[in-house]
C-alpha cells in the first residue's frame, strides 16, 4: 500500500481461513460533490462506513486521510467514488450489504449516481493480504474485458463464489 493509501482494518475472526472476499465498486455521482441533490448520499457515507467497520466478517477497507474514500481520486473523472473492501467469506459481505441499513443506500443509489458499466467486481484474496488500488482497478478492468473468471466475478457469477476453487 503507498503511503498516499489509508486503510481501516480488523483483526480477522476466522484465523482458519486461507482466502477472504475482496471487492470493489465505482459509481459515478451525478453532480458535483457540494450538490445539495447529494446530502442524502455525501451526509450518510461516515455512518454507513462505521456499520461495515463494526460488522461481523469485516476486515478490512480503503480510506482516505479523514476516515472515508469518497475524497480520493483513483480515476480521471473527478465525480468517480470508490468503494473497495475485504470480508472474511461471501456470507458475511453480503448480510452487510444486503442485510443491514446499507441495503436502503443501494436501493437509492439511482439518486445519486450515474449507471457505470462493469461498476463492480469481486474476487478471492489471501487472507492477510490488502490489496493495492491497482489490484482493484485492474480486476474491474478484466472483469469488463474478459468476462468472469476465478479472478474477477461478480455476485451473479455463482460458479466462482466459493472460495476452495
Amino acid at each position: 500500500m503507498s503511503t498516499t493509501e489509508h486503510s481501516q482494518t480488523r483483526q480477522s475472526g476466522d484465523e482458519s481461513s486461507t482466502k477472504h472476499l475482496a471487492q470493489i465498486s465505482i459509481g459515478r455521482l451525478k453532480y458535483a460533490r457540494d450538490d445539495d441533490r447529494l446530502a442524502g448520499w455525501r451526509d450518510n457515507v461516515d455512518r454507513i462506513n462505521a456499520l461495515a467497520e463494526a460488522h461481523r466478517g469485516f476486515v478490512w477497507r480503503l480510506t482516505g486521510a479523514e476516515g472515508q474514500e469518497t475524497g480520493r481520486r483513483y480515476f480521471d473523472d473527478e465525480r468517480i467514488v470508490t468503494n473497495y473492501s475485504v470480508w472474511e467469506t461471501l456470507e458475511t459481505f453480503r448480510s452487510f450489504a444486503y442485510g443491514s441499513e446499507h441495503r436502503d443506500f443501494l436501493r437509492r443509489r439511482h439518486e445519486w449516481f450515474e449507471p457505470v458499466d462493469g461498476h463492480f467486481a469481486m474476487w478471492w484474496s489471501p487472507a492477510g493480504v490488502v490489496p493495492s488500488m491497482v489490484t482493484g482497478r485492474n480486476k474491474l478492468q478484466r472483469l469488463r474485458e474478459f468476462g468472469p473468471s476465478q479472478d474477477a466475478f461478480r455476485p451473479q457469477d455463482r460458479q466462482f463464489l466459493r472460495s476452495d476453487r
